[in-house]
């Protein structure tokens, strides 16, 4: 029913946008709830700062999701009802209270939180050195505005970084200050503060910009209040070193309020369950303030409300593989962040750790050391970023304090001061002991390279843990996630310590022109794109193979992204280990429905580099320095090239001048592509050839290529689809492949100086040079690994029955 409902919202959305009435010179009027409209907003980001509300439109709207506009600023008197004033400490404010003195009470208050012990581990985000300096230009340019600190407060939008989000200032400011300790930032921080708590603090005034009751372009929506009451809650924090006579008793009381309308506020806007960061981030930071803050009689109800709501995120957004129901590297890392800054306040505080709590966190923790690249930053899959070199690291440290283990050690024991530095700061008194238990434990690397996350729909293909090691990681899952993209099928590649053939990620704030045209689109992932068109957003891929031994990785997936031309996708791909990979793509009529011609084009995006293209073969190659990438087509002479430019994540940031290339073919499908990516060190570009081997009689149910690399002369086989060439097929026949026959869905058959050296298959198992049998297998194979190494036969699988190796 979910994806039939989103499916409709889907239709009514194109409809009014190729009309193009949401993008037309003229405002919408709109007198009432409108789901067409809505669908539009939720789909399309477009904002109603481009459309005209009547009143009757807002009234109907601010009743359906609970805002009540217009209420007071809290008084006095109600704050110290909220207030549980026969806390320990509170005696002279409860003595002032009861005699009716608030002057007094607020005073006496204000030193109680002056000089009350404060938790021991404030801030999950420490000082980086490296972001210094633009804080610190930022507030400058901040302070020195005319608008300064009054700031129209429908500017207020999180913005992802950007210098002009209301609360990003406010942020700016606070860590400046904690940079410098210069009062200049503080002061502009208690300003702004003030100014937005007089004129808009919720639930004042009535919303502008709106999408849904909890995204980012409203002022009142519960993420931005969950950030707002994090940054109030530290805010209370820098204040304990400041004196009254710096800032006033009058300039913090409002600060306290604040916290308690925004607790209110995430409560009482919190829609119903919602899949995703987004909750989870409103329940720590309402975990965090009623820890902070048990001096408010509401905190034991926000602790509970918290937890009721985290317990269904534990079970129904983190899957059994460790990964997270949005399927992006970046926000799986930072939901792991969540989870694990839940467990800490968890434990500082003495609250009763739940069960589950601990093995969803290390089950979390592990998934992300399993997909971080070699030089140990993030795959740019989905909504997110790449980060620099050992961008993992602080992850790592975290992961191996809290589950002493000799993977997490293996990562981090090159960074023991760092490792002893975080656990004083988390563990204080208890740091040596537990220390002391990591220091016990012998590290090794995983014990594993390659792996499937099923339920996160990716592969990750290695060929090893150490910085120069190969890596792939292969997406062929749901794009329906708000943080996925048209992405079905798409890959990343690092090879030698460096980014060669990556998803380019997402640079910039999701209102940007680039996020809707470039970076959530098919068009910026490395893929088949057809006629020009993305995939599908609410679409699936399903994966019918994967193997991984120590010669090969194989795994073969389809993705129905582009079923709505009439054509499905699948990609095979091949990782001929420790050196190169093996593309094929095969794009097929579903049902053997003729849906026409097509324009496909596989694409391959380049970090920033020059890119020589050899006319002949249509090879394409990087120009680095250091490491560069080779791709080599098959067919040559039937593709058409094109190249480009666009927007891209790199090591140092964002850039927009990465090249990128589609390899064309078109006509009626099916179409297909073989590619070999062949990363190398060095500027001097190996000779690498692909040709498809005669396929005689049986060309419509197999395909073969002879590659030719330095190392020497592979032979890939592969079987197609029953429904390639509108063919149900089911028999086991051998299939003829040049010099082969075969009766499986894939074969490798590695030479070095005319002599086969290894084999590896995938299904079935009967393998043939012209007449005579290499491979006989009498009963059924999942795999098959054979090497011949010093004139003994190794054989290694998963197979029933008898394997028989001759002619070798």
């Amino acid at each position: 029913m979910r994806k039939t409902l989103i499916f409709i919202l889907t239709v009514f959305a194109v409809s009014i946008i190729s009309t193009g009435s949401a993008l037309s010179d003229e405002p919408i009027v709109v007198d009432e709830p409108d789901v067409r409209l809505e669908a539009e907003l939720n789909l399309h980001f477009i904002t109603f700062s481009e459309v005209t509300l009547s009143d009757t439109y807002l009234e109907n709207w601010l009743y359906k999701y609970n805002y009540l506009p217009g209420l007071e600023i809290m008084t006095d008197e109600e704050l110290f009802a909220v207030i549980d004033l026969d806390w320990p400490g509170l005696e002279s404010v409860k003595a002032a209270v009861e005699a009716g003195n608030y002057e007094e009470a607020k005073t006496a208050l204000v030193i109680y939180f002056q000089n009350r012990p404060s938790p021991i581990y404030l801030d999950p985000y420490p000082l980086n050195p490296d972001s210094e300096q633009t804080y610190l230009e930022r507030c400058e340019e901040l302070l020195a505005s005319p608008d300064f600190p009054n700031y129209e407060w429908d500017r207020e939008r999180l913005g992802n970084g950007s210098k002009d989000a209301w609360w990003n200032w406010v942020s700016h400011l606070y860590y400046a200050y904690r940079y410098t300790g210069d009062m200049k930032h503080l002061n502009g921080l208690m300003d702004m503060f003030s100014f937005w708590h007089e004129t808009v603090r919720p639930p004042g005034g009535i919303p502008r910009i709106w999408l849904t009751p909890s995204f980012i372009n409203n002022p009142f929506d519960s993420h931005i209040t969950s950030y707002r009451l994090h940054y109030i809650s530290h805010m209370n924090e820098l204040l304990t070193e400041i004196g009254l006579d710096e800032i006033s008793v009058d300039e913090r009381i409002p600060l306290y309020k604040s916290i308690v309308e925004h607790g209110r506020l995430i409560i009482d806007v919190n829609p119903g369950f919602r899949a995703g960061n987004i909750q989870i981030c409103h329940m720590l930071r309402l975990l965090e303030a009623a820890i902070y803050f048990p001096e408010f009689e509401e905190s034991g109800e926000w602790i509970d409300y918290a937890w009721e709501n985290l317990l269904r995120h534990a079970w129904l957004d983190l899957f059994d593989d460790g990964g997270l129901y949005e399927r992006s590297a970046g926000y799986n890392n930072a939901v792991v962040r969540y989870w694990r800054r839940i467990l800490e306040l968890s434990r500082i505080a003495g609250l009763e750790e739940p069960d589950w709590l601990e093995p969803k966190l290390r089950n979390a923790q592990e998934w992300s050391m399993k997909v971080f690249t070699p030089i140990l930053n993030l795959p740019p899959v989905g909504d997110g970023g790449m980060g620099g070199v050992d961008y993992a690291i602080p992850d790592l440290i975290n992961g191996a304090l809290e589950f002493p283990c000799p993977e997490f050690k293996y990562f981090v024991e090159d960074h023991y001061d760092q490792l002893e530095e975080r656990a004083y700061e988390l563990y204080g008194d208890d740091a040596d002991d537990v220390l002391a238990e990591l220091d016990a434990i012998e590290s090794h690397e995983p014990d594993y390279t390659s792996l499937l996350l099923p339920d996160t729909g990716w592969a990750v293909m290695r060929s090893g843990w150490d910085r120069d090691a190969l890596y792939m990681l292969f997406d062929w899952g749901s794009n329906e996630p708000w943080h996925a993209h048209r992405d079905g099928l798409g890959f990343s590649i690092f090879a030698y310590g460096q980014p060669l053939i990556i998803d380019c990620g997402h640079g910039g704030s999701y209102d940007s022109d680039r996020s809707k045209e470039w970076y959530k689109e098919t068009i910026s992932h490395n893929l088949v794109m057809i006629n020009g068109m993305s995939q599908r957003k609410v679409t699936d891929g399903v994966c019918d193979s994967w193997v991984t031994s120590d010669t090969a990785d194989f795994i073969d997936a389809i993705h129905n992204g582009y079923k709505w031309l009439g054509a499905d996708c699948r990609r095979k791909i091949t990782f001929v280990k420790p050196s190169y990979w093996i593309i094929t793509d095969n794009l097929t009529e579903p049902m053997c429905q003729t849906t026409g011609y097509h324009e496909c084009k596989w694409l391959a995006h380049f970090q920033p580099t020059e890119l020589t293209i050899n006319e002949a073969t249509m090879s394409v190659n990087t120009n680095n320095q250091d490491v560069n990438a080779l791709v080599v087509p098959s067919r040559p002479e039937s593709l058409g090239i094109y190249q480009s430019e666009g927007w891209s994540l790199t090591l140092d940031g964002e850039v927009d001048d990465a090249p990128y290339i589609g390899y064309e073919r078109e006509g009626d499908l099916p179409v297909d592509f073989e590619v070999i990516v062949y990363p190398y060190e060095g500027t001097d570009v190996p000779n690498v050839t692909v040709e498809r081997l005669d396929l005689g009689a049986d060309n419509w149910r197999c395909k073969g290529l002879e590659i030719t690399t330095p190392e020497g002369v592979d032979y890939y086989l592969e079987r197609l689809d029953a429904n390639y060439y509108f063919v149900v097929d089911e028999d086991n026949d051998y299939r003829s492949y040049g010099e082969f026959s075969f009766d499986g869905e894939m074969a490798l058959i590695r030479e070095r100086d005319g002599e086969i050296y290894s084999i590896f298959l995938v299904g079935g198992g009967n393998l043939s040079s012209y007449t005579f049998p290499l491979v006989v297998c009498t009963g059924d194979v999942e795999w098959v690994e054979i090497l011949v190494v010093d004139d003994a036969v190794l054989i290694n699988g998963d197979y029933l029955g008898e394997v028989t190796v001759m002619h070798l």
